[in-house]
């Protein structure tokens, strides 16, 4: 049975692992997404449909968590009410408060590690530590899938890839921007109701530039 079209058209840009890499027209990303469904039903020895049900539940997980990351960043949201959000999104989306998170900039080549309590909350605080007026925080589209293994009885470890954007405005126009692609390491486990449920245990960066050079090179593979 052939992929759904529209699955198909939402992995436009799925990537598998190292060296399959697909641009967004190419007749190669149907075979690649097979790849990958192929790759989770060895592992987890489910259906084809489970296996595009664990896909479709990492994107949507991927577009959430950056929708919440850009709230939590946002200087134009209330205060506490971005705590609140960064509270909840621990709860949903990370195993613990102790998850470690990377943060990198394009003028290091070392990155830093905090808990992701502590990396929210310096993201709650930037307006104030960097005087931003606007900060734009955001996942692309882009998902590549990396890896799954199974660690326990219907227990997964799952690696994906996205790119991070980030953009800080201060009274004076962009003070600093990048593009950060990172790799998200989830636990992901099938419940008795038959669904996904899905933590992120870390977030690593695996490499960090600027972001027009970034946008450039999209610009060029289009």
């Amino acid at each position: 049975m052939g992929t759904p079209l529209t699955t198909r058209i939402k992995w436009t840009f799925l990537i598998f692992q190292i060296g399959l890499c697909a641009s967004a027209n190419s007749q190669n990303n149907n075979g690649d997404f097979e790849r990958v469904v192929k790759n989770i039903r060895e592992v987890t020895q489910y259906d084809e449909k489970t296996a595009i049900e664990l896909l479709n539940d990492l994107f949507e997980f991927k577009d959430e968590l950056g929708m919440r990351l850009g709230k939590i960043a946002d200087p134009k949201i209330e205060f506490y009410a971005r705590q609140k959000i960064a509270k909840e999104t621990i709860a949903q989306f990370f195993v613990n408060e102790t998850v470690p998170v990377q943060i990198s900039s394009k003028y290091r080549a070392t990155v830093s590690t905090k808990p992701v309590k502590d990396y929210f909350d310096a993201l709650i605080w930037l307006n104030r530590s960097k005087s931003y007026i606007k900060v734009e925080l955001y996942f692309t589209s882009y998902m590549g899938f990396l890896e799954i293994k199974q660690i326990g009885n219907n227990r997964y470890e799952v690696g994906i890839a996205v790119w991070q954007i980030f953009k800080g405005v201060t009274d004076y126009g962009v003070e600093y921007s990048d593009a950060t692609r990172k790799k998200i390491r989830q636990i992901v486990e099938r419940d008795g109701g038959g669904k996904w449920l899905i933590k992120a245990k870390e977030i690593a960066v695996s490499e960090t530039r600027s972001l027009e050079n970034f946008l450039r090179d999209e610009r060029n593979q289009e």
